[in-house]
């Protein structure tokens, strides 16, 4: 039989399925079948569980929804690099809904901030460098948004493209953090964070233009420069003065 088990193991309790798939989940994430690597086939597994052959389908067609393996007809299913941001992309389509902005509001300052210290005790000159230039990103874009005003409405292709960088600047300070569970909790949120930041959009798209308007730019002047802020007060190790200003994001009107 192909590399992966090599004695016979017998199933109880849980579902049959549910534990072929646990079973076979295990042995990718130890390690015993690597990225790329061919699984046993359908029979081999089937009698190396004392299963039939639809309860080892099952576990795979699983294993294949989750994007952990791949089923390739008349070769064999095969290990995936697991993507792991695109799989909560996929699930948040269906799971967020409009009453769950305030928790996406609380979770960001929760975390967030939190990273942002992990980020100026952990966070190495290179990745310093990778944030100055997302924070310069970030500033131009909005920049070009606020020039795109006309007939009280802004340009949605620079927003949008503005969310994008904000959101890769907030994920530069969690990959500073040097911290795994950090980081995939943001990548859990990030596609949250989004849908709900472009959703608000979508609704209030003149609301916010006729704002702007009445309020001389303030608002998108501030979150111009907004984010090299943020990067200065890492830079300078300065914690407290960068809490201020992600309490002062929280309740600007693109949070």
């Amino acid at each position: 039989m192909e590399k992966g088990f090599n004695t016979k193991r017998k199933l109880k309790r849980l579902p049959l399925t549910e534990q072929v798939y646990n079973a076979l989940k295990e042995g990718i994430i130890s390690g015993k079948w690597q990225i790329g690597d061919k699984l046993p086939s359908e029979n081999e597994l089937a009698e190396y569980f004392g299963v039939n052959r639809l309860t080892v389908r099952g576990a795979l067609q699983k294993l294949n929804i989750l994007g952990i393996v791949e089923t390739r007809v008349g070769e064999g299913t095969f290990v995936l690099s697991f993507d792991f941001r695109k799989y909560i992309s996929e699930v948040t389509e269906f799971t967020l809904q409009p009453e769950d902005e305030n928790d996406i509001r609380e979770f960001r300052r929760l975390f967030e901030i939190e990273a942002v210290r992990l980020a100026i005790e952990k966070g190495t000159e290179k990745e310093l460098a990778v944030l100055k230039k997302l924070a310069e990103e970030c500033d131009e874009l909005c920049k070009r948004l606020t020039e795109s005003y006309t007939d009280q409405s802004f340009d949605k292709e620079y927003f949008m493209d503005s969310v994008n960088a904000d959101l890769d600047f907030h994920y530069q300070i969690f990959k500073m953090s040097h911290n795994t569970l950090y980081i995939n909790c943001f990548n859990l949120a990030r596609e949250s964070i989004h849908r709900y930041i472009l959703a608000r959009f979508e609704r209030a798209y003149n609301h916010f233009a006729y704002n702007y308007f009445e309020k001389g730019g303030t608002v998108l002047e501030y979150k111009r420069f907004e984010h090299m802020l943020i990067y200065n007060y890492i830079k300078e190790k300065d914690f407290e003065g960068c809490k201020k200003i992600y309490i002062k994001h929280d309740s600007s009107w693109f949070a």
